[in-house]
């Protein structure tokens, strides 16, 4: 839920794209802006359009490729993440197996020993 609804029709009712002022400078190259250069309305109103939409997303066939790739690129490495995620928790598993069977050695023995059926 939007908590500022004001915001919010600011945004909808402004436009993306609109007029900008190009202002000479008395030294350097002109300045452009959103708002006219001076009070009284001076400089050069350049209207600005919005780009038109590429029905190919605008990008060229080496930057399809790129992104394509790094797409590729990090899915291997997801998967291999999760691959190695999984080999650690097998290695885990493993290791509470040996901790268990040798703590059930270690009881065996002292058990054994302690009946006398094993030396001290």
């Amino acid at each position: 839920m939007n908590k500022n609804p004001l915001m919010l029709i600011i945004l909808l009712t402004s436009p993306a794209w609109g007029d900008v002022y190009k202002c000479p400078q008395p030294e350097g190259p002109p300045k452009f802006q959103q708002m006219p250069c001076t009070i009284t309305g001076e400089g050069e109103k350049i209207s600005v359009d919005a780009p038109k939409p590429s029905s190919e997303g605008g990008l060229r066939e080496g930057e399809k490729a790129y992104l394509q790739s790094q797409g590729e690129y990090r899915k291997k490495q997801e998967e291999d993440a999760q691959m190695e995620h999984k080999r650690q928790e097998a290695i885990a598993v493993e290791k509470r197996k040996a901790e268990a069977a040798e703590s059930q050695a270690r009881a065996t023995w002292y058990m054994g020993s302690m009946m006398g059926l094993r030396p001290r």
